[in-house]
């Protein structure tokens, strides 16, 4: 097991510089991981032809955020955001692992290899939704709490440009490579942040406040959270149900309007990646305003991604398809991230960990859902069809929450 040697003279500058190497590992992880996405939504894809089965294989990334996030974040306020943060990030290792030699072995087995991509896809589902969580909360140890929602947007600008960065290596690989070198990429990529936590990392102390809370349940955390956080948190839920399925159905939007091959996968990613960059320097620059107004930025995201959803739904030709991916991306992670960062900043340190917990079901537990719902829209409708009722709907609940708050505001 790997232990923290400050001692060691060569560990000493990136001790100093400890905040980047966080962010740095964070986003060598992320390529990997989106490299390993892209490897294995092409595979099942082209192995089964069932776009069920890719919403399903997302559903298992996201899903388990639903049933596990509650239990992570009272963990994590109860053991200490650092203890379960290194747990998860072995976990998610295995699960990478699991994926990268049940692929190889299974070999000529087209179901068992299914089934191992997708398996190894639940693990790294279960470990993300404890990962996700306490890092969030440990971020509050490694930056002072003026800073602490620029630095959460910088985790934002970090992910997306990996998200930019990942599936073209993934395509590339796809392409000229076996791939079971992008699954071992994806699994040799998880061992940057595990080495950066346990060797280079030194968390401040907590005071006596801030110590872990033995008897707080995630009920009391709710109702300790102020009403505008719990309304926030409720519409991040709803709008991620409605519109955050397009990582499960990437494939199937490729093929339907870019091209049949890896590397037009490649292309519409990257459009999605630019999109989601563009959302986080955003917040990042206007922090001050995502935090002071955070119904105003989460309504905006909801009906950028609704209104490219529609513009899907009219079948564009590839270069509006990729324009529209990107308003996707900006949609997206404009949701995905604001809901994090209004989280940790308005909630007191005591309920963090659960707020974030609260923030990963909304989210990443929205998101499953919303794979499922599409996935079977697009078996039943069709993908335009499928496309535009969703964009729809998403609009209904942009105009209908922009209504509420406008109400709340006047009282």
């Amino acid at each position: 097991m790997l232990v923290k040697t400050s001692e060691s003279r060569w560990l000493v500058p990136f001790q100093r510089r400890q905040r980047q190497c966080f962010l740095v590992a964070a986003g060598v992880s992320s390529i990997g991981s989106f490299a390993g996405i892209i490897a294995k939504g092409w595979l099942i894809q082209d192995m089964t032809q069932q776009p069920l089965l890719l919403a399903v294989n997302f559903a298992c990334l996201s899903l388990p955020a639903v049933f596990l996030s509650p239990h992570a974040g009272t963990l994590t306020d109860r053991i200490g955001s650092e203890s379960v943060l290194k747990r998860s990030q072995y976990f998610l290792l295995i699960g990478a692992i699991f994926s990268a030699i049940g692929y190889v072995l299974c070999n000529g087995w087209v179901a068992g290899q299914v089934t191992a991509l997708i398996g190894g896809t639940l693990i790294v589902g279960i470990a993300s939704a404890y990962e996700l969580t306490s890092r969030l909360k440990y971020v509050g140890l490694i930056v002072p709490e003026a800073t602490l929602a620029g630095y959460l947007a910088q985790f934002s600008v970090i992910f997306n440009v990996a998200k930019l960065i990942g599936p073209p290596v993934g395509g590339f690989a796809l392409t000229f490579l076996h791939p079971s070198w992008v699954l071992s990429l994806d699994a040799l990529s998880y061992l940057v942040p595990i080495a950066v936590v346990n060797l280079v990392m030194q968390p401040r102390s907590l005071t006596a406040a801030e110590q872990p809370q033995h008897r707080l349940t995630m009920t009391q955390a709710w109702q300790g959270i102020t009403p505008q956080l719990r309304s926030i948190t409720l519409f991040a839920g709803v709008a991620s149900v409605i519109g955050f399925f397009h990582p499960a159905i990437v494939p199937v939007l490729a093929k339907a309007y870019i091209g049949p091959d890896p590397l037009s996968l490649g292309w519409l990613t990257a459009s999605i990646a630019i999109g989601s960059i563009t959302a986080g320097l955003l917040q990042q620059r206007f922090s001050e305003s995502v935090i002071g107004r955070p119904r105003q930025m989460l309504i905006l995201a909801t009906g950028v991604t609704a209104i490219a959803q529609v513009g899907f739904a009219l079948q564009p030709n590839a270069g509006i398809a990729l324009f529209l991916a990107a308003l996707i991306g900006f949609g997206t992670a404009g949701l995905l991230a604001g809901a994090n960062i209004i989280g940790q900043a308005l909630a007191p340190w005591e309920y963090r960990g659960r707020v974030a917990g609260l923030t990963q079901i909304a989210t990443l537990g929205g998101g499953g859902v919303s794979s499922l719902l599409a996935g079977g829209l697009i078996a039943q409708l069709g993908l335009p069809l499928a496309m535009g009722l969703l964009g729809v709907a998403g609009l209904l609940a942009a105009l209908v929450y922009g209504r509420q708050s406008l109400q709340t505001a006047t009282r």
